[in-house]
């Protein structure tokens, strides 16, 4: 397993990003705080295969209930990936697993 954060400072910023390798090529994924719970996605976005956050780190829609995706407003519910609006409507960030020791955060590989 392979530590990504804390969960400390994860409540505290409400995102951060973190990197993931497939095979030979690397990506890029993000934790969230929502609802009092931590979830991770792969940071791409399911109509064009961008990154949501347009590299600020910043997942969350305005009102702070949905991720959006920056590029062309795609909006996803944040505890399922689910989109519930915008060109992709209908698919679903693809969900990492995480698990939780103490404070820190590892992705379940």
């Amino acid at each position: 397993m392979k530590k990504i954060g804390s969960l400390s400072e994860l409540k505290q910023r409400k995102s951060l990003k973190f990197p993931i390798k497939q095979g030979k090529w690397e990506s890029e994924g993000f934790l969230i705080w929502f609802e009092g719970k931590p979830y991770a996605y792969k940071n791409e976005c399911q109509h064009l295969h961008v990154t949501l956050d347009m590299d600020d780190n910043d997942f969350f829609a305005i009102d702070g209930t949905l991720l959006c995706c920056k590029t062309h407003g795609a909006l996803y519910q944040a505890d399922t990936g689910y989109c519930v609006g915008g060109p992709c409507a209908g698919e679903t960030l693809k969900k990492l697993k995480i698990e939780m020791k103490g404070d820190a955060i590892y992705l379940a590989e």
